[in-house]
Parts: structure tokens; C-alpha cells; sequence
């Protein structure tokens, strides 16, 4: 028994103890409450704070776009009137430009009138001096085609006579070489004949020695008599039978036979090579001489026509300085057509100030609108900014609401954690109360007391659990909140943008009927300048006509004088 209540006074200091710290842990989790309540109240604050702001931007931004459209629409209508004005200047200069051009149609009938007068007189002076300028550019541009085909004909003949004047000597340094090589060649058979040769007759005489030899000692062999003994340094060469030396002089034989049909190759090699040189040779010959020939004809040929485009030159000359003496007569009515241009030079400069005065007026108006374009593009990138800024601290709220969540699931994990350890606590105490309520004498008062312990902590556990809930439903909701303010902002920015992107229609609008009225400027700007050169050139065309019409009269009148006096003569 005294053994069984140290260990329940143990498990008694041991209850109290956790207790303690369950009371301990109970309150740090009052107070992460708190602190959770007091950083959720912190973030309401700044999303309030948010929302405020995002509202006074809004409001601001609806202001500004009542502002942007009422400024839009002013300078709509001042730009309608502006180009109501220019319109009506265009009509009115278009008026002008319609009067001179009916003026310069009445000037251009009169000029017809004068050009079908005179027209058949001065076509056929200008035909005549086409067709001899034509007659004379293609007699010479025959005569440079005739002269440089030659002058490359005869170049490459004569690179081709080069170039076969050096294979021929290639040709004849090459079979120079070979004959010399053939010679030494021959020579050198030569002496190898004479050697072999030489070899053969000292063969024949050694033969012959050997033969007289062995019929010698073939007669001692057969001879009677005692047998002499002759002396060992007396045999000049070995003994040979007869089988012998016929195998040795067949072998000398055939290679006498092999060289000798050796040397006869060669030098029919060696005559084949000199007929083939000798040949290739004259052929060349007969080539140079037929090509020398050639070129000797194509020179006489060139010579002859030489002499005829010289004739032809000569002509040509001829009616050059008629053509000289028509360049100065037309240099005579340039003359006087430059003293009929200078009428027209004061109105064309006035004509032209006037032009650059409408065009210095529409560069201010394109200043002006270029200005207030930049205004409003600035304008634009201000309202940008803001919102841009007001989104940034809306992320920057959301990032904070995501790690006080990330923190919070953090801490929810180690709360299950306690919890999970609690429960293996609350099975071990289950199981030390029963040890101890059978050991104890009143197990029924100790029963009771456990129970009620039991409960009491059953009851805080709950309500700090009914806390964390609740904790936990008010940030989901406060993460609901900022979700949807959130996609309020980008709304307000998609908003923004379908704003901005009208705008820059609008002004992409204005700048191409800005386009089309400068093209319309340009246009009669062109239509000025080319009636204005058609002026110029029917004015040019009517002194030309009026030049030749007087020189014409002058040869006439010319002619009419000289008919009389030869007609006296």
C-alpha cells in the first residue's frame, strides 16, 4: 500500500505538473490567439485602408475620364471647325487652280491651233535630223562592233598561234630530250652488245679449252701403260661431263637469247617514238604555215576595211557639222526661250510663297495637335502609374495575407501534433487511473475525482478548439474578401485598359484623317506643280515652234533671193 501511494502521489505530482503545462500551453494559445486576432484586425485595417484608397482611385479615375472625354470632345469640335476652315480654303484654292487651268486650257487651243498650223514643216525637219542622227549613231555603233570583234579576233589568233608556237616548242624540247635519252639508251645497249659479246667469245674459248682438256685426259684414260699421277696445281678447271656442259650452255644460251630479244624491243620502241615525233612534227609545221597564212589574209581583209569605215567616217563628219550648224540655230531659240521664261517666274514665285505660307500654317497646326497628343499620352502614363502603384499594394497585402495563412496552417500543425501527443497522454493517465483506482481503498471517491478532472479539461479543450474554429472561419473569410478585392482591382484595370485602347483609337482615328487630309493637300499640291510644268512646256513648245517658223521663213525668203540672181546669171 505504501509502495502503491508513493507511486499515486507520484502520478499525482505528475497530473498536476502536466496540468501546468497544459495551462501553460492553454494560455501561449490565448495569447497566439491574440496576437492572430489582433493581426487579423491589422489586416482588415489595411484592406479597409485599401478599399478606401482603391475607391478614391476609382473615383478619381471616373473624373478623370468625365474629364478626358469632355476635353475630347472640345477638341473634337475645334479640330472639326479647324478643318471646316481648311476645307473651305481648299474649296476655294481648288477654285483658283480650276480658273487656271481653264485659262491654260484656252491658251493650250490656241497652241494646238498654232501646232497644226505649222505641223507638217517642222515634223518634217525633225524627221530628217532623227533619221540622220539615228543614220550616224548606228554606223558608228557598227563600226566600234565591227572593229572590236576584229581587234579580238586577231587576239586570240594571235594567243592561239602563241600558245601553239610554245606547245610546238614544248613539243620539240620534249622529243629533244627523248632522242637524246634514246641515243644515250642506244649507246648503252650498244655497249652492252659489245660486252655480251666479249662474254660470249671468252664462254666459247673456255668451252673449247674444256673440251681439248677433256679429250686429253679421255686419251690418258684410255691409253696403256702405268698410271702417272699428275700433280694437283696442274688442273686449270673442274672436271664436266658432257651432260653437264650442254645444261651450262643451253642456260648461256637462252640468257643470250633472253638480252638479245630484249635489245630488239627497245629500239624498236626506240624507232617507233622517233617516227611518231617526226610526224607530230610536220604536222605542226604544215599548222604554223596554214595559220601565218590566215593571218596574213585576215590583215588584208582589215586593211580593206579599214579603208571603207574610213570612207564611211568621213561621210559621217560631214553630217556632223550639218547637225552642228542645226545645234546652233536650236541654241538660238533657246536663247530666246529663256528670255520668254522669265514672264513666268514672278507668278511661279508667288504661287510658291503662297504654298510654303499654307504649309508653315498646317506644320503649326500639326505642332499644336502633336502637343496636346503628348498631353494626353502623359496624361495616360500618370493614370497608369497610380493604378499600377494601387495594384502593387494590393499584392503586396495579398502576399502578407498568404504567409499570416501559411503561418496559421503552420501553427494548426503543431496544435494536431500537441492534440495527437495529448491523446497518447490521455491513454497513459486512462491507464494509470485504472491501476490506481483498483489499488486505491475508495476507488469510487477516486473515480469520481478523475472524472471530474476529465471533463474540466475536456471542456477547455473544447472551447479552445471552438476558438481556433472560429479564428479559422474569420481568416477565410477575410482571404474570401481580398480574393474578391482583388478581382475589383483587376476589373478597374481591365477597365482602364478598354479605356485606354479607345483612346488610342480614337487618336489613331484622328491621325489617319489627318493622313488623308494631307494626302488631299499633296495631291493638289502635285496637280498645281503639273499643270504649272504643262504651262511651261506648252510655252516652251509654242517658241520652239515659233523659232523654227521664223527660221523656215528665213530660208524661204533666202531662196527666193538667190532664184532671181540665177536666173540673171
Amino acid at each position: 500500500l505504501e509502495e502503491r501511494r508513493r507511486r499515486l502521489l507520484q502520478l499525482q505530482e505528475q497530473t498536476r505538473q502536466e496540468r501546468e503545462a497544459f495551462q501553460t500551453a492553454r494560455a501561449a494559445a490565448v495569447e497566439e490567439q491574440a496576437a492572430l486576432a489582433k493581426e487579423l484586425q491589422a489586416t482588415r485595417d489595411d484592406v479597409a485602408a485599401v478599399g478606401n484608397r482603391a475607391r478614391t482611385d476609382r473615383q478619381h479615375l471616373v473624373e478623370l475620364r468625365k474629364r478626358m472625354v469632355m476635353s475630347g470632345k472640345r477638341r473634337g469640335q475645334e479640330q472639326e471647325a479647324v478643318l471646316a476652315k481648311r476645307e473651305k480654303e481648299l474649296t476655294a484654292r481648288e477654285d483658283r487652280l480650276q480658273r487656271g487651268a481653264e485659262k491654260m486650257a484656252r491658251d493650250h487651243a490656241k497652241m494646238v491651233e498654232d501646232r497644226l498650223r505649222l505641223n507638217g514643216e517642222l515634223e518634217l525637219g525633225k524627221r530628217q535630223l532623227r533619221e540622220q542622227w539615228q543614220d550616224l549613231g548606228v554606223a558608228q555603233q557598227q563600226w566600234e562592233v565591227c572593229l572590236n570583234l576584229e581587234h579580238a579576233e586577231r587576239e586570240k589568233r594571235s594567243r592561239d598561234l602563241d600558245a601553239r608556237a610554245v606547245a610546238v616548242e614544248e613539243a620539240e624540247r620534249t622529243w629533244s630530250e627523248r632522242e637524246r635519252s634514246a641515243r644515250l639508251m642506244l649507246a648503252d645497249l650498244h655497249r652492252e652488245s659489245a660486252g655480251l659479246e666479249s662474254r660470249i667469245g671468252n664462254l666459247r674459248e673456255k668451252l673449247a679449252q674444256t673440251e681439248t682438256a677433256g679429250q686429253g685426259l679421255q686419251a690418258l684414260r684410255e691409253a696403256p701403260g702405268p698410271h702417272v699421277a699428275l700433280p694437283l696445281t696442274a688442273v686449270a678447271a673442274p672436271i664436266m661431263t658432257g651432260a653437264d656442259r650442254t645444261v651450262v650452255l643451253q642456260r648461256v644460251a637462252g640468257r643470250f637469247a633472253d638480252q638479245r630479244a630484249h635489245l630488239l624491243e627497245q629500239w624498236q620502241t626506240l624507232l617507233r617514238v622517233q617516227d611518231e615525233w617526226r610526224g607530230e612534227r610536220e604536222q605542226a609545221m604544215v599548222e604554223l604555215e596554214t595559220a601565218g597564212r590566215s593571218l596574213q589574209e585576215q590583215d588584208h581583209r582589215l586593211l580593206t576595211h579599214e579603208r571603207e569605215l574610213d570612207a564611211v567616217a568621213t561621210e559621217w563628219r560631214q553630217r556632223q557639222l550639218a547637225l552642228t550648224q542645226t545645234r546652233h540655230s536650236l541654241e538660238g531659240w533657246q536663247t530666246r526661250l529663256t528670255a520668254r521664261e522669265t514672264a513666268w517666274e514672278g507668278e511661279r514665285a508667288a504661287l510658291l510663297s503662297d504654298a510654303k505660307a499654307r504649309e508653315e500654317a498646317a506644320h503649326l497646326q500639326l505642332r499644336r495637335l502633336n502637343h496636346l497628343a503628348r498631353r494626353r499620352e502623359l496624361q495616360r502614363g500618370t493614370e497608369a502609374v497610380e493604378l499600377t502603384a494601387a495594384r502593387t499594394r494590393c499584392d503586396d497585402l495579398r502576399q502578407a495575407y498568404v504567409a499570416l495563412w501559411k503561418e496559421c496552417q503552420q501553427r494548426r500543425k503543431e496544435l494536431a501534433r500537441e492534440q495527437r501527443d495529448m491523446a497518447a497522454r490521455t491513454v497513459a493517465l486512462e491507464q494509470l487511473r485504472q491501476e490506481v483506482v483498483g489499488a486505491a481503498p475508495n476507488a469510487a471517491g477516486a473515480e469520481r475525482r478523475l472524472e471530474r478532472l476529465r471533463r474540466r479539461t475536456a471542456v477547455r479543450i473544447e472551447a479552445s478548439e471552438s476558438d481556433i474554429e472560429m479564428a479559422r472561419k474569420d481568416m477565410a473569410a477575410e482571404s474570401d474578401r481580398l480574393d474578391e478585392l482583388a478581382e475589383r482591382l483587376q476589373g478597374q484595370q481591365k477597365d482602364f485598359a478598354a479605356r485606354q485602347e479607345e483612346l488610342v483609337r480614337q487618336q489613331a482615328a484622328w491621325e489617319e484623317r489627318e493622313a488623308s487630309v494631307e494626302d488631299a493637300e499633296q495631291r493638289r499640291r502635285l496637280e498645281l506643280q503639273r499643270l504649272t510644268a504643262r504651262r511651261e512646256q506648252d510655252e516652251r513648245q509654242i517658241a520652239v515652234l515659233r523659232d523654227e517658223v521664223e527660221r523656215v521663213a528665213g530660208v524661204l525668203m533666202n531662196e527666193s533671193e538667190m532664184a532671181p540672181a540665177s536666173q540673171a546669171a
